[in-house]
C-alpha cells in the first residue's frame, strides 16, 4: 500500500514556513494568475461552491486572476493527480471533497499517484457529514428497515468516490446486502436515477441535498455522523444502529474522513511563501463579510478550518487505515 504516514517533508516544509515573515508573503500572488484545479463536476454542489469563492479569493490574494478547472475522471484521480504534480511555486492548487483522494488511496485505488498527507493542506471552506438520502417512493424509508433487510440497497455511484466507499463500510458494519449502480457522471444524475426508481438511494450532504428535501424529492434515511444532523433530528446516526459488540474502528475512521471538508491543497514542497500567502489569502476570503453573506443566500454555509487542523485531520485518518483498507479493497473488487 502506498504509505499514509509520516509526511516529515511537509513537517518541514511547515516549520520553514513559519519562519517566514508576513510581511514577505502578503503580497506574493500580487498581480499573478493562480489556477485551482477542481476534480469534481462544475453542476455539482462543489462547483457552486468554487464559482461563489473564488472572487473573493482573487480579491483577497490581489491576483490578475483566478481561474477555476473542472477536471472531473476515476472519482476524482484524474484532477487530484494533476494537483500532485503541479509546479509548488503555488501557482497551481487544488480545491477538493478531500475525503475523495484520501479514500482512493487507502483503498489502494488503481491510478492514485500521490500520498495523501503530504499534499499541503491550506485551508478548508466547511466540514459538514454526510448522509444516505433515498427517493420519496423507495421502499427504504426506515433506516431499521434497511438493517433488517435482506434485499439489496440499489446505490447509485459515480465510481471509487468517498461516497462509494463508506457507503461500502456502513453496508459492512450494518451487515445488509448493498449493489452498486456506477457510472453516473455527478451527483445530478445520481439524483435523476434515484427520483426515477433506477436505485434506492446515495450518499450526500445536507446543504446539496436540502432544497430536494425540502421540495418533497427525497428523503434522509441515515445520518454519518456521530449524532443525528440538526435540521433532520429523524434520521438517525449510522452508530445508533451498530450491533453490540461491533468493531467500529472503521466505520469512526471513515467518519473522520467525510468530515474532512471542501479542502483547498497544494502539491508537495510547495514554497513557504507560496503556502503562508495562500493560507492568509484563503482565510481572508472565507471570513469575509460579503461572501459571508452570499453564502447565507444561497444556503450554503462557509465555516474556514485552517490548514494546520487540516493537517492533522489527514494524520488521523492515516492512523485508522490499517482497519479501513481491507474493506476499502474489497469494495473495489465489487465494481472491477
Amino acid at each position: 500500500m502506498k504509505m499514509l504516514y509520516g509526511a516529515l517533508a511537509f513537517g518541514a516544509a511547515l516549520s520553514m514556513t513559519a519562519m517566514v515573515p508576513t510581511a514577505m508573503a502578503q503580497d506574493f500572488y500580487e498581480g499573478k494568475t493562480v489556477t485551482v484545479i477542481l476534480p469534481h463536476t462544475p453542476a455539482g454542489g462543489h462547483g457552486h461552491y468554487s464559482r461563489m469563492i473564488q472572487p473573493f479569493l482573487q480579491k483577497h490574494l490581489k491576483a490578475k486572476e483566478v481561474r477555476l478547472e473542472f477536471h472531473p475522471g476515476a472519482g476524482s484521480l484524474l484532477g487530484t493527480n494533476l494537483i500532485w504534480k503541479a509546479r509548488p511555486d503555488g501557482s497551481t492548487i487544488g480545491f477538493v471533497v478531500a475525503a475523495a483522494p484520501a479514500m482512493a488511496q487507502l483503498a489502494e485505488s488503481p491510478g492514485v499517484q500521490y500520498n495523501f498527507p503530504d499534499f499541503v493542506f491550506l485551508g478548508n471552506a466547511i466540514q459538514e457529514p454526510k448522509a444516505i438520502w433515498v427517493g420519496k417512493d423507495s421502499k427504504f424509508q426506515d433506516a431499521k428497515a434497511l438493517v433488517n433487510s435482506t434485499e439489496e440497497f440499489r446505490s447509485a455511484s459515480q465510481g471509487t468516490d468517498d461516497d462509494f466507499y463508506a457507503m461500502n463500510v456502513i453496508a459492512k458494519t450494518l451487515n445488509f446486502p448493498i449493489k452498486f449502480i456506477t457510472g453516473y457522471e455527478g451527483e445530478a444524475d445520481i439524483f435523476l436515477a434515484t427520483i426515477k426508481g433506477d436505485s434506492d438511494g446515495y450518499m450526500s450532504s445536507y446543504t446539496n441535498q436540502r432544497a430536494a428535501m425540502e421540495n418533497g424529492e427525497i428523503n434522509m434515511l441515515l445520518a454519518m455522523a456521530p449524532e443525528p444532523i440538526p435540521q433532520v433530528p429523524n434520521a438517525p446516526s449510522v452508530l445508533s444502529l451498530v450491533p453490540e459488540g461491533t468493531d467500529t474502528t472503521a466505520l469512526r475512521t471513515i467518519m473522520n474522513v467525510q468530515l474532512s471538508g471542501r479542502a483547498f491543497i497544494g502539491p508537495p514542497g510547495m514554497e513557504p511563501e507560496a503556502v503562508e500567502a495562500m493560507r492568509a489569502g484563503i482565510k481572508a476570503a472565507l471570513e469575509d463579510p460579503e461572501l459571508q453573506q452570499l453564502a447565507k443566500d444561497q444556503q450554503r454555509p462557509i465555516i474556514w478550518v485552517s490548514g494546520e487542523s487540516d493537517q492533522e485531520k489527514a494524520k488521523q485518518i492515516g492512523e485508522g487505515a490499517s482497519a479501513l483498507t481491507p474493506i476499502l479493497k474489497e469494495a473495489v473488487e465489487q465494481i472491477r
